[in-house]
């Protein structure tokens, strides 16, 4: 019906639009780095300090550097709490 006047190679092609990536894909990939390359001078090396909460006196541990992101625990490992040869923190209630 119609003659074309140009050939098919001479056409321009469809934009391709980039693979949107999904949220999850983004959080995989973030995850993907941080086990990757552990932060510098945060590789969980800290002693390990002893919790003891509540009247039951419930045991818990966790990591020095952890702890310390908390002004409260900054404080009380700085030797207002801690019984400095046990590496202990009490917690009566």
């Amino acid at each position: 019906m119609f003659k074309r006047s140009f050939h098919s190679k001479d056409r321009a092609g469809k934009a391709v639009k980039p693979v949107k990536k999904s949220y999850r894909d983004y959080a995989k990939m973030k995850l993907q780095q941080k086990l990757d390359s552990p932060p510098v001078g945060s590789s969980l090396t800290s002693p390990i300090i002893t919790l003891i909460v509540g009247r039951e006196q419930r045991l818990f541990a966790a990591h020095e550097d952890v702890l310390s992101l908390s002004p409260f625990f900054t404080a009380a490992l700085k030797g207002q709490f801690l019984e400095s040869a046990a590496k202990k923190v009490e917690l009566p209630d």
